[in-house]
């Protein structure tokens, strides 16, 4: 049976048991962010082990369409509930259709990948404009660990933080 939807990861979503495959017409890089100095976001990052809030950006990786170009990653089959929960994960990004993308043989699965909302990429350019921003160094261990590798922006530190939703430390890869 042919899953029905399927999510191209080519960032901390990524699985290592899930099939590889390549992207055409997309690049990887490091443009979306979650602005920590919005206090109105429900997940905010602070310096390890206190109540002092990160007062910047903190990177991601993000997908652009980049025409000639292609990404690495890994197709997951996902059910329409999984999807549902990825979309409320990814806050910073929105889900869209990358299936014209992909080499995949005809049936009837729709591909998704998230790319970053426009607000996410515009703040994320906005902190490396001003050399506010940061990559956090749990979410680069996590891809990483994943084989997902991709250069730093350059003069962009990667630091320790800890991750808080709604005021409680939470590790989104706690469960990878």
């Amino acid at each position: 049976m042919v899953a029905e939807h399927a999510v191209f990861a080519y960032g901390s979503l990524n699985h290592p048991a899930a099939a590889w495959a390549q992207l055409a017409g997309w690049r990887r890089s490091w443009t979306v962010c979650t602005d920590n100095t919005d206090l109105s976001r429900a997940v905010a990052y602070y310096r390890p082990g206190t109540l002092e809030r990160f007062d910047g950006q903190i990177l991601f990786l993000g997908i652009d369409r980049a025409p000639g170009s292609t990404v690495r990653g890994r197709l997951l089959p996902v059910s329409p509930d999984e999807l549902a929960e990825l979309d409320a994960r990814e806050g910073n990004y929105e889900r869209v259709d990358v299936t014209a993308g992909l080499d995949l043989p005809h049936g009837r699965t729709t591909v998704w990948s998230y790319v970053g909302k426009a607000s996410a990429v515009r703040a994320a350019r906005r902190g490396l404009a001003r050399g506010t921003a940061v990559v956090w160094r749990a979410y680069l261990d996590r891809l990483r660990e994943l084989s997902v590798d991709e250069p730093l922006p350059p003069h962009v530190p990667v630091v320790d933080l800890d991750r808080r939703l709604h005021g409680e430390r939470t590790d989104p890869y706690g469960n990878a």
